[in-house]
């Protein structure tokens, strides 16, 4: 996605979701597996919110 139509861009964007309690998740050796940022290896990520211990 060109993000920069929207005035950011992956890095604001990531942080952002950060900040707001969401974790970032990419399918590895099958299963969803929490990641720290954008890699080529993968094109699809998941973003879930935090529960209320911080996971």
């Amino acid at each position: 996605m060109n993000l920069s139509r929207f005035g950011t861009d992956t890095a604001d964007l990531l942080s952002w979701l950060a900040d707001h309690g969401y974790a970032m998740r990419a399918w590895r050796h099958g299963a969803w597996e929490r990641v720290s940022g954008v890699s080529p290896a993968h094109r699809n990520y998941l973003f879930t919110a935090k529960g209320p211990a911080g996971r």
